[in-house]
């Protein structure tokens, strides 16, 4: 979100049904923190003179289990409200393939029926994209983690016993990426009560998508921000790149670090926002390995040349902790890492930008 010229970056979250009355009042309040600044109640959109040659193009609507904003500059008005209606329709058509909320999609045909025949190419690339993760990343970034991940949130939502030991061993033999089958343009799970899970990579996936978009109609500066996961390509004005702001998710400063960005993405990992316990140690963030939430860090903020890798990587690098997590992070071309500590401790990666001003 917008606030006086600065996108607050907010965390990622998990992808749900829908809008809970819950998530809808969470979400809402940060975006009205961008209102002081200019900002816009979701679904509304306008198209103001930026400076004397450009006009800067803004909507917010709810979509990806979150609030996007979808921001250009461009020297026509209508070419850019037509590109930002166009990337409103790859969002919703790329949605329809990879939520596994929506029993109609190929994710939950796939997780119901074991098998998927003819998989859209963009499923395929996703599942390329998380199994390349999956295997640099000793395979923390894994799928189909699912089905761990499905057990603590029915726990939490009927307010039922916790589950046991047992439970967990039960829900974890059945995670193991190389049971997940990609032969030509079919995709298999090997193993009944497999399922898949793509919020690790998906919405990053689909920024990028909606970004490639408004750059093939002319749309070349803009910036998407997905609840946190942002992609900006050019710059807001000749002279001036975009800047992000990512939050503290202890809550101690107004903004946990502000950076430059252009032609790059950035997202966010953090287990604060989302419980599946009272006491808030088990989150959306589950070790496939353990079965358990990381207690090490609080958030993990990833800069990355693309939405879906930044995505992937602040999830993956999570999971494996400070030490492994930087050194993926930081092995691959243009990536780099914030991390904040349960301690308070911030920790910036070699590449990191310097605090903005």
């Amino acid at each position: 979100m917008v606030v006086n010229g600065v996108v607050r970056k907010s965390e990622k979250t998990a992808d749900g049904p829908s809008f809970d009355r819950r998530r809808f009042l969470r979400v809402a309040g940060l975006v009205g923190l961008g209102l002081a600044g200019g900002g816009l109640a979701p679904g509304a959109a306008t198209a103001i003179r930026f400076d004397q040659s450009r006009f800067r193009v803004k909507e917010t609507r709810p979509a990806l289990g979150t609030f996007v904003t979808l921001l250009a500059v461009d020297p026509s008005r209508d070419r850019a409200q037509e590109a930002l209606g166009l990337a409103w329709q790859e969002i919703d058509r790329l949605t329809k393939i990879l939520s596994r909320y929506d029993p109609s999609t190929p994710v939950s045909v796939l997780n119901r029926d074991r098998r998927l025949n003819a998989a859209p190419p963009e499923l395929l690339a996703v599942l390329d994209l998380a199994a390349r993760l999956h295997r640099r990343s000793g395979g923390a970034l894994d799928v189909t983690v699912a089905p761990v991940v499905d057990l603590f949130r029915r726990s939490a939502e009927a307010g039922g016993r916790w589950p046991t030991a047992a439970n967990i061993a039960d829900a974890l033999s059945l995670v193991d990426a190389g049971r997940l089958r990609v032969r030509g343009g079919a995709v298999g799970l090997l193993r009944p009560g497999m399922a898949v899970t793509l919020d690790g990579v998906a919405k990053g996936f689909i920024v990028d998508r909606a970004s490639d978009l408004l750059r093939s109609r002319g749309v070349g500066d803009h910036l998407i921000d997905a609840g946190g996961d942002i992609r900006v390509s050019g710059r807001k004005a000749p002279d001036r790149p975009w800047r992000v702001a990512v939050r503290d998710p202890l809550r101690q400063r107004p903004y946990g670090a502000v950076i430059n960005l252009t032609n790059a993405a950035v997202a966010t990992s953090g287990g604060y926002e989302i419980f599946f316990d009272c006491q808030k140690i088990h989150h959306h963030l589950i070790d496939p390995n353990t079965g358990r939430s990381p207690q090490t860090l609080a958030s993990l903020s990833v800069i990355a040349p693309t939405a879906a890798l930044a995505d992937a990587l602040a999830t993956a690098g999570f999971i494996m902790g400070l030490g492994p997590g930087r050194g993926l992070i930081e092995a691959l071309p243009g990536g780099a890492s914030l991390a904040v500590t349960r301690r308070g401790d911030w920790i910036r990666s070699d590449g990191w930008p310097s605090r903005g001003g």
